[in-house]
């Protein structure tokens, strides 16, 4: 391992080290939820890969998948995305052939794809490492699925814009690890870390389900397309992060307040430690701000999807209604 990747890795470890200290906290963990199907899916995927002549790469650590995601140099990225654009030419796909992005774009296209994966990976990759506290495996599994989506994706659904927009929606609503790992956690509050930790997990294997599934010419000719399910869990996580994010500016708060009172009965003997405690209070009221701007970010965000979601679904219901109405007459 390179010496930055050891600073890196050792930056991490001493991260978030109040989080799941005790039994009772790690028996909140869904640690078997996590692992639950973890071997049919692997299994599953690198199948998947070795089919359709993909190299099979599987990290379970932060600095593995962010290797692999470096060996994914311009000119493969520009060759992946040539043969997605011809694919669409040829199939049907749930996805209009007219949304594949035009050749001058791939380049383009390819960055914007390693941005958007390199922002998600350094997002989940907080959430990780709190979990991690719990014991071993807990990474190992959530860096091995994403190592999974990735190689998939990169090598099949490229330009797919939609997904990427969903991606980064998602990145955005995932907290700053540094306002986490400062916190003394509440049972509460790591239990809702740890269902952001699994719904993402979920996510991820949904998504990479999904999408070795679209070179199949019919999905389901009735019924919801699967990508409804991807959409929902989407939504799940961002209920959750909110909802992380509302307990961590109340916990923040609370620090803030009791040092604030620490304070003013110890101004009197030290006014150096006074000092200190002022700067200390500045940067927690900081931190508690931006937890703040981020909550209401995500409570608008969630109404969005969830209309957006009401009208898919209503879209959906009529189309079919007109299909049976069709051949009801035919």
């Amino acid at each position: 391992m390179a010496s930055h990747q050891k600073a890196a890795h050792l930056e991490e470890s001493n991260q978030g080290k109040n989080w799941f200290k005790d039994e009772s906290a790690r028996q909140q963990v869904p640690l078997n939820e996590a692992l639950q199907d973890r071997e049919p899916f692997r299994r599953r995927i690198k199948q998947y890969l070795k089919r359709n002549g993909v190299r099979s790469q599987t990290c379970t650590t932060k600095e593995g998948l962010q290797d692999q995601l470096d060996d994914l140099s311009a000119a493969q990225l520009e060759e992946l995305a040539t043969g997605d654009l011809k694919r669409a030419g040829r199939q049907l796909s749930f996805y209009r052939v007219e949304r594949v992005i035009g050749a001058k774009k791939f380049g383009h296209s390819a960055q914007n794809f390693v941005k958007v994966f390199t922002d998600f990976l350094g997002a989940y990759s907080g959430i990780i490492s709190l979990v991690k506290n719990a014991g071993p495996g807990y990474g190992e599994v959530a860096y091995e699925t994403m190592s999974l989506f990735l190689s998939v994706f990169v090598n099949k659904s490229l330009n797919d814009s939609k997904f990427n927009d969903l991606v980064r929606e998602l990145s955005k609503a995932f907290p700053q690890l540094d306002q986490l790992s400062s916190i003394y956690p509440s049972s509460s509050l790591e239990t809702s870390v740890a269902l952001v930790y699994k719904e993402v997990i979920v996510f991820a294997r949904q998504a990479t389900t999904y999408f070795t599934r679209l070179s199949v010419r019919i999905w389901m000719s009735i019924g919801r397309p699967p990508s409804i399910g991807i959409d929902n869990t989407a939504s799940t996580i961002k209920g959750k992060l909110a909802d992380v994010n509302s307990q961590a500016m109340v916990l923040l708060h609370e620090r803030t307040r009791a040092i604030q009172i620490t304070l003013e009965e110890g101004q009197a003997e030290n006014n150096k430690s006074h000092q200190q405690s002022q700067t200390e209070i500045r940067i927690l009221q900081q931190k508690n701000d931006n937890l703040l701007q981020e909550m209401q970010y995500l409570r608008q965000q969630n109404d969005v999807m969830k209309l957006r979601y009401d009208i898919k679904t209503k879209i959906e219901d009529e189309e079919r209604l007109e299909r049976l109405q069709s051949n009801l007459q035919i």
